[in-house]
């Protein structure tokens, strides 16, 4: 493998660890050739390309590899399958990601046991998100209490998950207190535990008419959460799902085989 500074997509200079083996390409950080120190990239950053200037296929953002970047959108494509951790750090102008639809599922933080912060540590003006493939990370990894990795983005408002995906990933949104709408795609079939925990703020939950399983505490603490509707679909609401949310009121689906009926709001009913 070696680091090497070329001209990408749009003129704008970026830095990649090439793998001659795999034909793959990791984006990395650039260095000032003078100083030798990491440089930030430009607000002129859109989006990162799929290929590198050689023609490997760009397969990883490395760590730190966009940290203090002053963009204020980003897209990263179907090709990327990892993402490293503090990849996004700093990045205090970063208003919008988008991760492309793909079929590949796109790993998170693989580098660090008990990471800082995650991924997005530092991302203080994050308000929307759009994620268009299954993502997937070792929860064992993340410190007591800390959340998924979007949860250092205290300012999230706005979530939105394209046809590709199938899963939302247990933790993924917990903990962030700001998040008020989240838009779930047609093919989501499994919501999987504590994924929107302790949303606070969470008001709109648009769900998938194919959804069929809600997993344990995966809206608890949702305290804004007045109303949510439940496809026919649905098969399995796990042990406390909606529990300490503001619910009052919703349906069970006669197909649903577990339900949270003591433990929700004043009234539920089987339809």
């Amino acid at each position: 493998a070696l680091i090497l500074t070329t001209i990408a997509a749009g003129a704008q200079e970026l830095s990649f660890i090439y793998n001659d083996k795999t034909q793959t390409a990791s984006l990395t950080y650039a260095v000032d050739p003078t100083t030798h120190q990491r440089v930030a990239y430009p607000s002129s950053l859109r989006e990162i390309p799929a290929k590198a200037p050689n023609g490997y296929r760009v397969t990883a953002i490395g760590e730190y590899a966009l940290a203090d970047c002053l963009t204020n959108q980003l897209t990263i494509p179907a090709s990327v399958v990892d993402v490293y951790d503090n990849a996004f750090c700093n990045m205090c102008y970063l208003r919008k990601i988008t991760f492309a639809d793909g079929d590949d599922p796109l790993f998170l933080g693989i580098t660090n046991e008990t990471p800082e912060g995650g991924i997005f540590s530092g991302c203080t003006t994050l308000m929307e998100i759009y994620i268009g493939r299954d993502l997937t990370y070792n929860t064992k990894s993340f410190l007591p209490l800390s959340g998924g990795d979007f949860s250092p983005a205290t300012s999230l408002m706005r979530a939105t998950f394209g046809d590709k995906v199938k899963t939302i990933p247990a933790l993924l949104f917990a903990n962030c207190t700001k998040l008020q709408d989240v838009t779930i795609g047609s093919h989501v079939t499994t919501i999987e535990e504590e994924a929107f925990l302790n949303c606070t703020s969470l008001q709109n939950v648009k769900t998938a008419t194919g959804l069929v399983a809600i997993k344990e505490r995966a809206f608890a603490s949702c305290r804004q959460l007045r109303s949510i509707s439940l496809p026919m679909s649905l098969k399995e609401i796990g042990k406390h799902a909606f529990s300490d949310s503001g619910l009052e009121t919703f349906s069970i689906p006669t197909a649903t085989t577990r339900s949270e009926e003591r433990r929700v709001g004043k009234e539920c009913r089987s339809r």
